[in-house]
């Protein structure tokens, strides 16, 4: 459906989950769009970065964490 179907909760959810992704730095932001959202895999997004796929997953969780502190705010 559109924007127009979903409910107020959703659309407050939505609204906050936003405001939060803002607030995040560039390059975590774009580890979490490249993991959570284009699904890529851990190689692609450690080549993206020059670095390796366990120092993608460390960012990747830090990035995680700070946005999770931003929506508890």
């Amino acid at each position: 459906g559109n924007r127009e179907d979903l409910s107020a909760p959703f659309e407050h959810l939505l609204q906050l989950a936003m405001r939060a992704y803002a607030d995040v730095q560039p390059p975590a932001a774009e580890i979490l769009w490249w993991r959570l959202i284009q699904r890529r895999e851990w190689t692609e997004i450690a080549g993206e970065l020059g670095t390796t796929s366990a120092a993608a997953k460390r960012r990747f969780q830090r990035a995680q964490a700070t946005l999770r502190h931003r929506l508890q705010q």
